[in-house]
């Protein structure tokens, strides 16, 4: 029979992983922290104009101001896409206007 005899020696963070070997992911997936799961948060993926307001109104602390807010970043935004140039929000993503041939559609 073949013995293969293996040292000790750290290797790939043997010693600092007690639980190396026992567990197929990396340490740094299995070491997720509880907070980036949330457990009993709702999710709602859509936030309507409104929504959005609030939202800013908290930080900013007026109303007023926050709906002028958003109100002028959407018109900037909108204007921007319809006239053809692409808007590309960092952290967002990007608007970019596209043309689509005609469909025929059937109202039942």
């Amino acid at each position: 029979m073949n013995h293969v005899v293996r040292s000790r020696a750290p290797v790939c963070g043997q010693l600092s992983d007690p639980g190396y070997g026992l567990n197929p992911w990396p340490a740094a997936w299995r070491a997720r922290p509880r907070l980036l799961r949330p457990s009993r948060i709702e999710w709602n993926p859509s936030v309507n104009k409104a929504q959005l307001i609030q939202a800013v109104a908290k930080t900013t602390g007026n109303r007023a101001q926050a709906a002028d807010a958003v109100e002028a970043a959407l018109d900037a935004i909108v204007r921007a896409v319809a006239a053809g140039e692409v808007v590309s929000v960092t952290g967002f993503g990007s608007l970019t206007p596209r043309v689509r041939p005609a469909r025929t559609a059937r109202n039942p």
